[in-house]
């Protein structure tokens, strides 16, 4: 009986926000993170999005206002 590798469904997948500091090219610090993270970690992105600063304005007013 031989095991196999688990379907894409069955594994773990996670959500980050990334937020790039002042002088940082997002692109170009988002590119270099993925590479990274796939090629020293085996973590692969299925999944990438630039959210609307209204969008993060929204969630920083969410955040503050539960301290």
């Amino acid at each position: 009986m031989t095991a196999t590798k688990p379907t894409a469904k069955d594994r773990p997948t996670f959500t980050l926000e990334l937020r790039p500091e002042p002088g940082v090219d997002p692109v170009l610090a988002l590119r270099a993170l993925l590479k990274v993270t796939l090629r020293h970690f085996g973590m692969c992105c299925i999944s990438a999005r630039e959210t609307s600063s209204e969008e993060n304005s929204y969630e920083e007013a969410t955040y503050s206002s539960d301290a």
